[in-house]
C-alpha cells in the first residue's frame, strides 16, 4: 500500500521527461493490469459492485486506537468524517505545490503544459533526464537551493528528491500508520533535510575542506 505513495512522483517524471502520451501509455497500462487481476471479481454487476465497493471504500472507518501519527490529536477528533476528507485536501494540495517547485528547473508549470500540448509525443521538459545540462541550483525540496553551482543531470538529485518528498507528503497525510510503515521513509529524511538546508555551515565546511586541504592537519 505503501508504495503506491510514490505514484505522483512517478506519474510527474514520466509526463515532464518522457512524454504526456508516455504518461497515457503507462496509466492505461496499470488500469488494464488492474482489470485484469480483478476480472475473477467482475463476473456479474452484483460480483462487479461489491468488488469496487470494497476495494474503493473511502468511507472506511479507521480507528483511533491503531494510529501512530495522529494519535495525539484524540479519538473523537481522529474518528471525525470530516478529518479523513480535511486530510486528503491537504494531501492534494501539498502534491500541487510541489509539481509548481519540481517544475521550476523546467521553466514552470505553465511553459511544461504549453510544451506537452504542443507536442504531446515529445518530453515537454527543456532536456532530456539523461542530458548534461547547466543547472544554476540543486534540485531541493522547496525550491532550487542556491548553495552549489555545477554541470549536472537531475537524474541524480531530482530524481530522488522528487520521490521521496512524495512519498514523505503520502505518509504525513496518511490517516492511519502502523509501525512498520516508517521504513518506507526514514532512510530518506537525511535527503530531504540535507536539500531543504538553508543554512551555510555544512556548505562552508564543504568549501574549507576543498579549498584548504592543509587546514585538515592543523
Amino acid at each position: 500500500m505503501s508504495i503506491l505513495l510514490f505514484l505522483p512522483a512517478l506519474s510527474y517524471l514520466i509526463f515532464v521527461y518522457h512524454s504526456p502520451l508516455a504518461f497515457a501509455q503507462h496509466a492505461l497500462l496499470l488500469v488494464s493490469s488492474q482489470i485484469i487481476i480483478a476480472s475473477p471479481f467482475l463476473t456479474s454487476v452484483t460480483l462487479a459492485k461489491q468488488y469496487f465497493a470494497q476495494a474503493f471504500d473511502f468511507n472506511r472507518e479507521f480507528l483511533w486506537e491503531w494510529t501512530v501519527n495522529w494519535r495525539w490529536l484524540g479519538g473523537e477528533v481522529f474518528e471525525d468524517p470530516a478529518f479523513g476528507k480535511v486530510l486528503l485536501m491537504i494531501h492534494a494540495a501539498g502534491l500541487g505545490a510541489m509539481a509548481v517547485r519540481w517544475s521550476e528547473e523546467e521553466g514552470g508549470v505553465t511553459a511544461l503544459l504549453r510544451r506537452a500540448w504542443r507536442n504531446p509525443g515529445s518530453s515537454p521538459a527543456r532536456a532530456s533526464l539523461t542530458s548534461n545540462r547547466k543547472v544554476s541550483s540543486r534540485f531541493s525540496v522547496f525550491g532550487p537551493s542556491k548553495l552549489i553551482q555545477s554541470n549536472a543531470c537531475p537524474l541524480c538529485a531530482g530524481t530522488v528528491t522528487v520521490f521521496f518528498t512524495s512519498n514523505l507528503l503520502g505518509i504525513l497525510c496518511a490517516r492511519s500508520l502502523h509501525y512498520q510503515f516508517y521504513v518506507w521513509f526514514y532512510h530518506s529524511l537525511v535527503w530531504l533535510l540535507w536539500e531543504t538546508w538553508d543554512g551555510l555551515e555544512i556548505d562552508v565546511m564543504q568549501r574549507s575542506v576543498c579549498h584548504k586541504p592543509d587546514a585538515l592537519h592543523g
